[in-house]
Formats: C-alpha cells, sequence, structure tokens
C-alpha cells in the first residue's frame, strides 16, 4: 500500500508543481494586458449602454407599429412566456400528480436529521487527502492496514 501512496504523492506533487506554473503565467499574461483589458471592459460597457438605448427604442417602435425588422439586421422576435403564480403551479402539480421533481441535494441533506421509516442512514467512507500534501515519512518504519488520511 505504501508504495500506492508514493506513486499519488509523486503525482499530485507534479500537479502542484503545474499549477503553480500554470498560475505564475497566468498571472504574467494578465499583468501584461491589464490596459488592454480595461479598455475591452470600457468597451463591453459602453456597448451595453448603446445596446440598452437602442433597445428601448426598437421596442418602443415595435409598440406601436408590430414592425419586426430594423435597419442593421436588428429585429423583434416574439416568444410566448408564461406568467403564473408559483404557489398556485406548485398545487395545481400536486392534485395531477405531474411535474413534481424531489430536490435530492436539499432532501439528502435534510433528511439526516429527520426520522423518516422509508430513509437508512448510512456510514460511508470515503479517502481524504491533506491539503497541504502527501507527507511520507522515509523511516516511518513498517506500514499498516490501519493508516489514517488527515
Amino acid at each position: 500500500m505504501i508504495e500506492e501512496i508514493r506513486k499519488l504523492k509523486e503525482k499530485t506533487d507534479t500537479q502542484d508543481s503545474l499549477d503553480r506554473q500554470y498560475k505564475a503565467l497566468q498571472k504574467k499574461f494578465e499583468d501584461s494586458t491589464k490596459e488592454l483589458k480595461e479598455r475591452l471592459d470600457e468597451a463591453k460597457k459602453q456597448v451595453n449602454q448603446q445596446k440598452a438605448v437602442v433597445e428601448k427604442e426598437v421596442l418602443a417602435q415595435y409598440a406601436r407599429s408590430k414592425e419586426t425588422k430594423y435597419p442593421g439586421g436588428l429585429g423583434i422576435r416574439v416568444y410566448k412566456t408564461p406568467t403564473y403564480s408559483p404557489d398556485e403551479a406548485l398545487e395545481w402539480a400536486k392534485e395531477k400528480k405531474m411535474f413534481l421533481k424531489l430536490d435530492t441535494k436539499a432532501f439528502e441533506k435534510a433528511a439526516g436529521g429527520m426520522d423518516l421509516d422509508f430513509v437508512k442512514i448510512e456510514d460511508v467512507p470515503k479517502m481524504t487527502v491533506p491539503s497541504k500534501g502527501i507527507v511520507i515519512e522515509e523511516d516511518a518504519g513498517p506500514v499498516s492496514d490501519e493508516l489514517s488520511f488527515d
């Protein structure tokens, strides 16, 4: 088993080294393009502001004329969008036994504190790996099968 742990340590050390190299290059790139990124962000902001102005005008014109084509290739598409009360929709879904889906993540989190006869709480062991890296002491002596990973 210790040999497999050594292999895991080697692989995680390689991953950590590559991650540090990647982040260093990424920071260097971001630093070297900071001014360009600021100009790009400002340009995006200006585009979004102008788009909002044009959209308001186009939608106002559409409300008056129902015209769907505008200069520059702009257009209007009309989508059917349901508007409803979520409470009424839930009641209807329960009554019809349709469109109901269990939020399993939330249920499993809550089920641990509930006494439900159809839920069995099981202990499932999972290995953990130290976030600061695996440390192997070369003179640790024989390894037992009762290793603990902290």
